[in-house]
């Protein structure tokens, strides 16, 4: 993918319906909603181990119990997988998938070892990398938009840690010796994207676009608790009384008193 393509992207990430624009909002380009939907089925605040480890590991437990891998087709002159190892294999990343949020696990599907390899491990990945992906821009979106005096990562290795993803995954050097963009799912989706638009929910964590560069919440519902929980620490006695059931004087229900309460907390 060269320089042509990758401003073909620039343009096509970049456009808004003309009805959300005229309501002030900016939607979130197609592959962008899809890319946090994926990154939204993991269980929030944890660390999704990648695939490759949890085959190498039950692998090793296969042939520790002395299982056969694989044996040779001598007709072919090809190496197959066994039977027994591909039952082990899908019996484990059952067990493993099953430890996952049921909105996860239905998009996986069941561990089907067809055609050399499992699909829902194929799925497993892209959920995995489209976490990390996410995490990475909304948190270095986030340390931007708040004027972070922390250095900013610029080097290769930061920059590996940050995004979950090794330079390797965008760059390839051609028959040609020259370096190009390779072709990558995640990057032709996030090219030309604002990168403060993605963030976590002050509330429940969950990624989502920011339609407004003021909104914190993925959700009103979200938007309403985290009012609430600013508001009680604002005026914590007042919060307190209200919960006593505390009438204010000269207030018919402790609703009407807040706002003279909260004023004369606040003096």
């Amino acid at each position: 993918m060269g320089v042509m393509r990758a401003n073909q992207l620039i343009q096509q990430n970049s456009r808004s319906p003309s009805s959300q624009a005229l309501r002030g909002l900016r939607p979130a380009p197609a592959c962008v909603a899809r890319l946090i939907d994926l990154a939204n089925l993991a269980p929030v605040d944890s660390e999704l181990c990648p695939i490759q480890k949890i085959n190498d590991e039950l692998s090793d437990q296969m042939e520790a119990q002395g299982v056969v891998v694989n044996t040779l087709n001598k007709a072919e002159g090809v190496y197959y997988y066994t039977n027994e190892y591909a039952r082990g294999l899908e019996e484990g990343m059952t067990a493993y998938f099953a430890k996952l949020p049921k909105p996860f696990r239905d998009y996986l599907g069941q561990p089907k070892f067809e055609g050399g390899g499992i699909e829902a491990c194929d799925r497993y990945e892209e959920v995995r990398a489209a976490r990390e992906v996410l995490t990475g821009i909304a948190r270095q979106a986030r340390r931007k938009r708040l004027g972070s005096s922390e250095p900013e990562l610029t080097d290769i290795e930061s920059l590996t840690e940050f995004l979950g993803l090794s330079i390797e995954a965008f760059l390839d050097i051609g028959s040609d010796g020259l370096i190009q963009l390779r072709d990558n799912d995640i990057a032709d989706c996030l090219i030309g994207i604002e990168a403060d638009r993605i963030r976590t929910c002050e509330t429940c964590s969950n990624f989502f676009w920011a339609g407004r560069s003021s909104q914190k919440c993925c959700s009103k519902p979200c938007a309403n608790r985290l009012r609430v929980k600013r508001w009680r620490e604002k005026y914590p006695t007042t919060y307190k009384l209200a919960r006593a059931g505390f009438v204010p004087p000269g207030n018919k229900r402790v609703v009407g008193g807040k706002r003279k309460a909260n004023k004369a907390e606040k003096d």
